[in-house]
């Protein structure tokens, strides 16, 4: 925790990332986030995400653009002290990351392997750089994701009811920070249905008990967006998103560099912005979709040629940032290269899987299965794990092939 805290500080102050650009009303500060964030420290309430004013709003859950309202209130509304305090708030998050992480690989694997998840996370440079050069609830959600797989391990085989509660509460309050969490909320309750085996009608009464709790504390947000915003959902704006990645700039887009073109982004298209402001937030949401399912229908190539980019991107990494943002801090070419490759997950990935079976050889491989059938066991007790020695084998050989082959192709591209 210690060295991640250290790490992320130097981070802070060698890439001087609390310096943003006041350009479009400061909106590179925190962005969407950023902006309602003003709104809320200024008294106006939940709303507002672009650089124009758009009204009252439900594109983000409330949880982090409530934090950094309290940030600006005691720092100041855009000032590199806010951006400071932000990045801090971050970097504890990744350190309680490396705890939690600690913890549940201790729990499933052992003290070595755990320590080797929180230090693998503690050093990794797209965590760092997301902790100290995004003002953004990704520390927060990295943080949360596996504290909620943990919560989820730890269980009782049979948890009594005030467990299933708090469970619900837990779920229920991630999803206020981001939806997606939903997901992992949804594992961990099929989780619970398979430890449950065997005990009649509270095996589906005791994961409702909690899929109910959680619903309930996002039911007063979700009132909120249905009658202020005109959507009933936790977060909004999945129109846009949608319209975002498949639109004929964001195809165009690619230039071999995987980052499609925002031309229709409200907050980058005086077209878009004044359209969103004239239809409202919830009415420009649904052209969206409309446009971007239009789109699909007479595209479908091009629908399949953006899906194969965002799998790259997604699976195999993208360019978080940092690589280009090196550039006014530092002169070192070579630096540069290599950390340009490093933040490609499926390279490290397969990098780390490669040292060990060449360091410890047939060892390493059968430590590896061995590891793998513990954990499928405690997943699915008395489960099959006959194909664990060719799915190690196989996912190695194609982490570490599609990892390396792309890592050495944009190493040469920096």
């Amino acid at each position: 925790m210690v060295a991640a805290v250290l790490v992320r500080l130097a981070a802070i102050a060698w890439t001087r990332s609390y310096l943003i650009s006041p350009v479009s009303g400061h909106f590179g500060f925190g962005y969407e986030a950023g902006r309602i964030a003003r709104s809320l420290a200024l008294g106006n309430g939940f709303a507002d995400p672009m650089p124009f004013p758009t009204g009252p709003t439900a594109h983000l859950a409330p949880i982090y653009p409530f934090l950094l309202a309290g940030i600006f209130r005691v720092f100041g509304i855009y000032t590199a002290g806010s951006a400071l305090a932000a990045y801090v708030v971050n970097t504890i998050a990744s350190a309680l990351t490396c705890l939690v992480l600690f913890r549940l690989g201790t729990a499933i694997f052992g003290e070595a392997e755990g320590l080797l998840a929180a230090a693998l996370f503690a050093f990794y440079p797209n965590s760092i750089w997301f902790a100290v050069g995004t003002i953004w609830d990704t520390s927060l959600l990295a943080l949360c994701l596996p504290l909620l797989l943990l919560w989820f391990y730890e269980l009782p085989a049979n948890p009594p009811p005030a467990k299933l509660v708090l469970t619900g509460l837990w779920m229920g309050l991630m999803c206020l920070l981001n939806p997606v969490l939903s997901i992992v909320g949804l594992i961990g309750l099929c989780w619970l249905w398979i430890c449950l085996r065997g005990a009649g009608p509270a095996r589906y009464l005791k994961p409702a008990l909690a899929a109910a709790v959680c619903f309930l504390v996002l039911l007063p947000w979700m009132i909120r967006n249905a009658v202020v915003v005109g959507e009933f959902t936790p977060r909004g704006a999945g129109g846009m998103n949608f319209w975002l990645g498949n639109n004929e700039s964001a195809w165009r887009g690619d230039g071999g560099n995987h980052h499609p073109v925002m031309e229709v982004y409200p907050a980058d298209s005086p077209i878009e912005g004044h359209r969103m402001r004239e239809l409202g937030e919830a009415a420009y949401d649904r052209e969206c979709t409309r446009k971007a399912m239009e789109f699909i229908r007479r595209n479908p190539g091009k629908f399949l040629d953006l899906t194969g980019i965002r799998f790259e991107d997604w699976w195999i990494g993208y360019d978080s940032g940092y690589t280009a943002h090196l550039q006014g801090v530092t002169n070192l070419a070579p630096w540069k290269r290599i950390v340009g490759s490093l933040w490609l997950p499926f390279f490290l990935i397969g990098a780390v899987l490669a040292a060990g079976i060449v360091l410890l050889g047939d060892l390493g491989i059968r430590t590896l299965i061995r590891h793998f059938k513990e954990f499928s066991s405690a997943v699915v007790p008395g489960h099959d794990v006959i194909v664990t020695e060719i799915a190690v084998v196989v996912m190695g050989a194609i982490i570490g092939s599609i990892g390396s082959a792309v890592a050495v192709r944009r190493f040469l591209d920096v």
